[in-house]
């Protein structure tokens, strides 16, 4: 069986021809009549090609010659034409755009048909794997319900509803945004000509403001302490450059530069590693080449996965160094907020804090400009080396 085409064989002004998997056909001509699309099968390409020249031939024709207007067409008319003449728009005006609305929905491909395409795009450009399952994971769920319609005929309306049943309102937004970036996508192939996922029509509850949750420096030296040493490195990482855990799970012992007599330590982060496709690089704190410096390898990735360790397994590993630690509330975000909240206690710098954590400087002053912290506790906390363990322990006590 052939396999079927989104885009056309061939096209004419009304009309274009489809390959199609199908139990007896093997093209379809669709084509608008009446103001509706309609569709054709053959299992010839050359007769579907006629056929599609003569159907497009004649909705020419019919539209460049004189016919017999109704009276329902003509009180159509009347009852729009105040509309129009408000909107600066003729008749004619407003026809031609609803024809290349037409004409553009009958060419469009299935949102199962463009979600496939875009995910398949996306997975060529070499994307981080945990951004595109959540990519998958959110896009098929969105094709479990309109996988069907044509893309151009996705409404605001419908898909707020949809979205609005999709939990709180973070999760709602977090759906929004990747079916945006989806028909972003749309867009460029000339599928539809809007985007119904535009925040600026689409009405969700508000997300509350929350507050970031940081580890006190005793709380961030019992970590590291308790943790196994497959995990130290991810740890300090973590804490000390704001690295995110993705970004952790791609990097490579080459990027890790340790400080020397003439130079001092820094982390290369490359385009390919980091979740906003940007390099950039981030000086190594005196503590964290520590902290390092027993697990530096010449090159190999730095995460424990690439050893054939199963992601369950190092999961355990951070929930034992946790409960070790005694801290039983655990911040999202914990290790990165830390970072971010104490180096800018540390340098009072927005610009040099954005790019070290790969972030825009608005979203980091929102997060950690007004974050207080204590200028002792932010000392501690870039004190925190192997050997400081009871120091640390005692200053957060007092």
């Amino acid at each position: 069986m052939k396999k079927s085409s989104r885009k056309a064989i061939k096209a004419f002004k009304y009309a274009a021809v489809y390959r199609v998997q199908h139990p007896r056909y093997d093209y379809r001509v669709t084509y608008l009549a009446e103001g509706k699309p309609q569709q054709r099968y053959f299992k010839n390409q050359r007769d579907a090609i006629e056929h599609a020249k003569e159907k497009s031939d004649e909705l020419a024709k019919h539209g460049t010659t004189s016919v017999e207007i109704s009276a329902d067409d003509r009180a159509a008319v009347a009852a729009h034409r105040q509309f129009l003449d408000e909107c600066g728009w003729t008749i004619r005006k407003a026809l031609e755009f609803a024809e290349d609305h037409l004409v553009r929905s009958i060419n469009s491909p299935t949102v199962a048909e463009g979600v496939k395409e875009f995910l398949g795009e996306k997975l060529n450009q070499g994307i981080a794997d945990r951004t595109l399952s959540d990519l998958s994971s959110r896009l098929n769920a969105f094709t479990d319900e309109f996988g069907e319609c044509s893309i151009a005929a996705v409404g605001t309306d419908q898909l707020t509803d949809y979205i609005r049943k999709k939990g709180k309102p973070q999760t709602q937004r977090n759906h929004r945004r990747i079916i945006a970036g989806f028909f972003i996508y749309a867009q460029s192939r000339q599928w539809t000509d809007c985007n119904p996922a535009d925040p600026k029509g689409m009405k969700l509850a508000k997300v509350k403001a929350r507050t970031i949750g940081i580890l006190t420096p005793g709380q961030a030296c019992a970590m590291l302490t308790h943790a196994i040493a497959e995990i130290v490195p991810l740890i300090a990482l973590a804490l000390f450059a704001g690295i995110r855990r993705e970004e952790i799970e791609r990097l490579d012992w080459e990027d890790v530069r340790m400080p020397t007599a003439k130079k001092p330590g820094v982390i290369r982060i490359p385009a390919n590693v980091s979740k906003t496709g940007f390099a950039r690089k981030i000086a190594m704190a005196s503590n964290l080449a520590q902290w390092l410096a027993p697990h530096r390898k010449e090159s190999g990735l730095i995460h424990p996965g690439a050893r054939g360790i199963g992601e369950w397994q190092i999961r355990n590993w951070f929930s034992e160094a946790r409960e070790a630690a005694g801290i039983t509330e655990w911040p999202a975000n914990a290790f990165r907020h830390s970072f971010g909240t104490y180096r800018m206690e540390q340098i009072h710098d927005i610009g040099l804090v954005s790019e070290e954590m790969g972030n825009s400087p608005a979203m980091v002053k929102k997060h950690y400009q007004d974050a207080f912290v204590e200028p002792e506790d932010a000392h501690t906390f870039w004190s925190i080396a192997p050997t400081t363990e009871a120091k640390v322990v005692s200053i957060a006590a007092g």
